[in-house]
């Protein structure tokens, strides 16, 4: 079967949703199927590429039209469309039409939350599914006026790229961690909320073996290390910076509770969250329980009191009161840690990602 992807890019190293559509599209190919791709911001050498020279001005307008001449000039016989972003379907509209096929739609958060999906849909005339990163965004898309299917296809993990490490735990001191980027743009992430917390716990509540360590880099970082300055708390909070994905590992395995508290906005002007939250399950293999929002795309795997506590992600209080739940029962939150690590493994890995997959070839 050939199938077609249209996106922005599919360097697996550049970011979430690149490393989601690669994960996607290279297990296709792996079953089987011819994935042809076309991605604006360059070639990926481990797909069949579409390529022409790219005119910004031509491309404007005229986008999809070359893109579908490159196809016919080819002799392509397309059996799937796949669209990487609904910002591109507008082109993936034109793309179609002459093939008289239809497309599939990956969304994944605030691209499609907060209007944005209702306010484009009116011109997808040849849209026929979503594929939905979390059960949140299939929600958001439902509310906004979607009555067709959607496919539920969320991130996974090659399991096997994990290392067996020995967990090396201090039993005196409760380590939390955040693994993510500290940009200025992503500051629902909360690593803000978390200092303040550890504030609370230290100076309010008289709490002192814990600390809190900051994994990732980025222009954030200045803000937060003032804040933990600006509250003393130099002995309770470090930075790591950016760690390779060698050592990273190791600093899970001296951790004992992942948390983010990434909060949910669905300002139109300017949307938030996570639309899923891979970060999650990837500290689960470590056996760390979590600490995460009480809303958005993570409570696809975070259950409350079963792998881990829910929060209010606006309220240092509550964040403190679940992070103090932790350091007062370490025996419940290594089960908390076991139940992650086995959740992921039978929902959220590649062995997992045929079933999912299925929705997508089964109507062709």
């Amino acid at each position: 079967m050939n199938i077609f992807y249209f996106g922005y890019s599919l360097e697996e190293s550049s970011g979430g949703i690149e490393n989601y559509t690669f994960t996607v599209l290279k297990h296709l190919k792996k079953m089987g199927h011819n994935v042809i791709v076309y991605t604006i911001n360059g070639k990926n050498n481990n797909f069949e590429n579409i390529c022409f020279k790219r005119n910004k001005y031509i491309d404007k307008f005229f986008l999809g039209n070359r893109i579908r001449a490159k196809l016919h000039k080819q002799c392509r016989e397309v059996d799937i469309f796949l669209c990487g972003h609904l910002f591109l379907a507008n082109y993936m509209e034109v793309i179609v039409a002459k093939h008289i096929k239809k497309y599939h739609l990956f969304v994944y958060g605030i691209d499609c939350w907060a209007g944005r999906f209702q306010s484009r849909y009116s011109k997808l005339k040849n849209l026929n599914k979503i594929i939905s990163i979390s059960s949140f965004t299939s929600e958001q898309i439902r509310s906004q006026g979607f009555k067709g299917e959607i496919v539920y296809l969320p991130c996974v993990l090659d399991v096997d790229k994990f290392p067996n490490i020995n967990i090396d735990r201090d039993t005196q001191k409760v380590n939390f961690i955040t693994v993510g980027r500290l940009s200025s743009l992503e500051k629902y992430k909360g690593h803000d909320k978390v200092i303040e917390a550890i504030n609370i716990l230290v100076n309010k509540l008289a709490i002192q073996n814990i600390e809190y360590h900051i994994v990732g880099k980025g222009d954030d970082r200045q803000r937060l290390e003032l804040l933990t300055k600006k509250l003393r708390l130099e002995q309770y909070v470090k930075f790591y910076g950016f760690v390779s994905d060698e050592e990273l590992p190791k600093v899970y395995a001296q951790s004992d509770v992942f948390i983010m508290p990434s909060a949910v906005s669905l300002d139109p002007a300017n949307p938030k969250g996570e639309g899923f939250g891979i970060v999650f399950i990837e500290a689960s293999m470590y056996e760390l329980p979590m600490i995460g929002p009480n809303d958005g795309g993570s409570t696809d795997f975070i259950d409350d009191k079963v792998n881990g506590l829910e929060c209010d992600p606006l309220s240092p209080f509550d964040i403190a009161d679940k992070m103090r739940f932790m350091v007062e029962n370490r025996d419940l939150a290594k089960s908390f840690g076991k139940n992650a690590k086995e959740k992921t493994l039978k929902k959220f890995t590649l062995r997992q990602l045929d079933g999912y997959l299925k929705n997508l070839v089964t109507d062709v």
